[in-house]
């Protein structure tokens, strides 16, 4: 499943990304990127930004109007997402020794990344 993505997204995108059935597991792909589908999100926060900053300076908003990033960042719909998620690594986490154990060493990309110790190589 290929998603083309606008510097318009929204943060609730990726998430809904995520709930789709079929969804790989990842939201980007080396294989499919393009620098100007990185560059068009700088671009538009730039000119966002830029724009929030002359209009404080000018007085034609003032400072204490904008909207603190800690004020989207613990809106109950963004904290539960991001509970989902961290579980999700933490499950991943547990379940990662032992998906090793099951697989030789050259299976394996690099076992030396796991913070326990290797048991292919001798050190740890």
């Amino acid at each position: 499943m290929v998603r083309t993505a606008s510097a318009e997204n929204t943060r609730e995108e990726p998430f809904k990304v995520a709930r789709t059935e079929g969804w790989r597991g990842y939201l980007g792909s080396p294989r499919l990127a393009r620098a100007s589908d990185g560059a068009r999100p700088h671009e538009y926060r730039s000119a966002r930004d830029n724009a929030l900053a002359l209009a404080i300076l000018e007085g034609r908003i003032g400072e204490r109007e904008v909207p603190r990033y800690s004020q989207k960042m613990t809106a109950k719909e963004i904290v539960s997402a991001l509970a989902a998620a961290n579980q999700n690594d933490v499950n991943r986490e547990r379940k990662q020794p032992e998906w090793m154990t099951r697989k030789e060493p050259s299976d394996v990309l690099s076992c030396c990344a796991l913070p326990m110790r290797c048991e292919y190589g001798g050190h740890s």
